[in-house]
C-alpha cells in the first residue's frame, strides 16, 4: 500500500523528460539462491537459514526492479551500464511504463483467489491506468492496457 500511496504522489511530480535514478545499482546476484532450488524439491530449510534467504529475495527482487526499470526488456548488462553513467537516467515515459507494470502486478496480490481484496486491487489498478496515461502508444503500452482490462473483468463486485 505504501507503494500505491508513494507513486500516487509521485507522478504528477514527473514533468521532466528524463528521471534520474539517485541510487547505485544494487551489488546482489540476479539468480535464485540454491536454497530456493531445494525448496521447490519439497525440502525445507533450517529454521537459522530462512531469515537469511528472505533477505536474499528480498535483494534480489530489488535487483531485477532495478534492471527493469532501467531496461524494460531486462538485460542486466544494459543495466548496469546505465548505472556506470555519473549521473544514471531513463525516459519519464520508461519509468511510467515501469510503474504502470509495477502497480499492475501488485494489485494481483489482492486478487480473489489470493488475499482478496477487491477494492485494493482496483486501486492497484486505477493507478496503473494513471500512470499509463501520459506514455505513448507503444506494443508495450498495448499489452499492458489489455492485462489491465483483464485483470479488471476479475475484479468481483465491491459492495456498498
Amino acid at each position: 500500500m505504501r507503494f500505491a500511496d508513494t507513486g500516487h504522489k509521485l507522478m504528477p511530480n514527473l514533468t521532466e523528460d528524463e528521471i534520474a535514478l539517485p541510487f547505485t545499482f544494487p551489488d546482489v546476484n540476479r539468480n535464485r539462491p540454491v536454497e530456493v532450488e531445494r525448496i521447490l524439491k519439497g525440502i525445507l530449510p533450517l529454521p537459522a537459514e530462512v531469515e537469511r534467504l528472505h533477505s536474499l529475495m528480498m535483494r534480489r527482487g530489488v535487483a531485477l526492479s532495478v534492471i527493469t526499470l532501467a531496461d524494460p526488456g531486462g538485460d542486466f548488462e544494459k543495466a548496469k551500464a546505465l548505472f556506470d553513467q555519473p549521473e544514471p537516467k531513463v525516459k519519464r515515459e520508461q519509468f511510467l511504463l515501469f510503474m504502470a507494470t509495477q502497480f499492475t502486478e501488485l494489485s494481483q496480490l489482492f486478487a480473489p483467489k489470493k488475499l482478496d481484496r477487491a477494492a485494493r486491487m482496483k486501486l492497484f489498478l486505477d493507478e496503473a491506468k494513471e500512470a499509463l496515461a501520459p506514455v505513448p502508444k507503444s506494443p508495450e503500452r498495448e499489452k499492458l492496457q489489455k492485462k489491465i482490462a483483464e485483470y479488471e473483468k476479475k475484479i468481483p463486485k465491491i459492495p456498498g
